[in-house]
């Protein structure tokens, strides 16, 4: 069975120091969660675009109802009173979680090489008539064109679930995430340049799936830990 993926954007804001933010990551957040039964690992993310939210941290999850369960639930009411002062006041603390669909890996890629230096993060909407023309450019070419590009070792595709902002005074809006999401996973940064990569978007049937999307974001961001 696939992943299921725990997705969070996090902007730190003016409240709190980056310094208390790495370290409550590094030494409660992240560790709290990956005592629990199925978090299966956790990487966090720098952005690499000069965007923001400036942070993500993702969990790969045996099954998207591992956030659901009592021990989960009880992380945040035995926080301590350091992790509920970052958490209220954060600029963004936006956790989504997520179904898995698919995921294709080069077949060159070890498991030593993944999680790679960049990570490619692709949220999409599209009309429901149109989800499954979208699911099919992506299963039977998109993916296969990437596998061609130069520096791409996997590609993960997943359905949104559920999704909620922590932060008690969100000072970035988020919009409301978009239904689909892939992540795709970079050795460089300058994927975007190469002519292959210019290829997997511009045969007619990714013209007619892009063309047709009612929202697409796109975000460059940089490894900064991998527990």
């Amino acid at each position: 069975m696939l992943p299921s993926l725990l997705f969070v954007y996090a902007e730190i804001g003016d409240q709190v120091s980056i310094a208390d933010f790495h370290h409550w990551y590094d030494n409660e957040h992240v560790p709290a969660r990956l005592s629990l039964p199925g978090f299966l690992n956790a990487l966090r993310y720098r952005a690499a675009d000069d965007q923001q939210p400036s942070w993500i941290a993702m969990y790969d999850m045996a099954s998207p109802d591992t956030t659901n369960t009592d021990e989960y639930r009880a992380l945040f009411p035995k926080a301590s009173q350091q992790e509920k002062f970052i958490i209220a006041n954060l600029a963004c603390l936006n956790r989504r979680v997520y179904n898995p669909i698919s995921v294709l890996t080069h077949p060159s890629a070890s498991l030593s090489d993944i999680p790679t230096r960049f990570l490619f993060v692709v949220c999409m909407d599209i009309s429901p008539e149109l989800e499954d023309d979208l699911n099919k450019w992506y299963e039977e070419e998109h993916l296969s064109l990437l596998a061609k590009v130069p520096g791409w070792l996997r590609g993960r595709r997943f359905k949104l679930g559920n999704h909620a902002e922590l932060s008690g005074k969100p000072t970035l809006m988020m919009s409301t995430p978009t239904k689909y999401i892939a992540l795709h996973d970079w050795q460089t940064s300058d994927f975007q340049g190469t002519p292959e990569f210019k290829y997997s978007i511009e045969t007619p049937w990714s013209k007619k799936i892009l063309g047709s999307l009612l929202k697409l974001e796109t975000r460059t961001f940089e490894l900064h830990k991998s527990y």
